[in-house]
């Protein structure tokens, strides 16, 4: 009487076993799967597995998500062996209802089918995303264990230790920029703050000088002159339409286009 008088007393709760948690497709279970998952083994009242209507906008409306999103979790769930589609839903005039399921690692419907446990054959495919990342911290640890590069003012004594930054000595190099095709485009800061010199009688001769060029050359001059240079396509665009070119690159387009 006293067991009983308990379980009369115990809330209502779910069960999910030790067997379900320690297996490699729980381990790999996203969280919206998880909470998808959960929601639908809260409808089941101990014989309704294989009857538990349940659809992503039922799913959606019980865990907060979005209905794409459950949409993809069910899907999750069906491809890692926890849930099954017993009956597939229909809307139409006459039925209208939800995909039927049901959770493998339950008897079927009402106990009459023993639980089919799918979810302990997944195995991942490829790499996984946390042997991913171990392999990504043991290349780390890897480079952190090289020896560093030793200037002539570096002690032998000190090969092997983190080197800091000297501040003092980077600071005299000037940031460069690469496009996709590798070439430099940018020297430096302060040519891109160079003032518009459009009215310079020299930038309007070389720019009568560009013109021609590009119209005697094939097409793409323009792109292989600026690769060339190191100029970016955008800045000789707008050169050619009157504004400016920086100092750095008068002379080497001037250079370029009589090669």
């Amino acid at each position: 009487m006293a067991d009983k008088f308990r379980r009369n007393k115990e809330p209502r709760h779910l069960r999910l076993y030790f067997s379900v948690m320690e297996s490699e497709a729980y381990r790999h279970l996203s969280g919206n799967a998880l909470k998808v998952l959960l929601a639908l083994v809260r409808l089941d009242n101990g014989t309704r597995n294989g009857n538990i209507a349940f659809s992503a906008r039922r799913a959606a409306d019980d865990t907060g998500l979005s209905a794409r999103t459950c949409w993809a979790a069910l899907k999750e769930l069906q491809d890692k062996g926890f849930i099954r589609c017993t009956q597939k839903g229909s809307f139409s005039r006459k039925v209208q209802h939800a995909s039927l399921w049901r959770y493998t690692w339950v008897a079927w419907p009402e106990g009459k089918i023993g639980p089919t446990r799918d979810f302990e054959k997944w195995r991942p495919e490829g790499k996984t995303r946390m042997q991913k990342l171990s392999s990504t911290d043991a290349i780390s640890g890897e480079r952190l264990e090289t020896t560093p590069t030793m200037d002539a003012n570096s002690a032998a004594e000190e090969t092997g230790k983190p080197q800091k930054c000297d501040v003092s000595r980077t600071a005299r190099f000037a940031t460069h920029n690469y496009n996709h095709r590798g070439a430099k485009i940018r020297a430096c800061e302060e040519n891109w703050k160079q003032p518009d010199k459009s009215s310079r009688p020299e930038l309007a001769e070389l720019r009568q000088a560009f013109l021609a060029h590009l119209s005697r050359s094939e097409y793409g001059e323009q792109s292989r002159l600026a690769l060339k240079i190191g100029c970016p396509g955008g800045t000789l665009s707008k050169f050619k339409s009157g504004s400016g070119l920086p100092i750095t690159y008068v002379e080497s387009l001037r250079q370029a286009m009589r090669a």
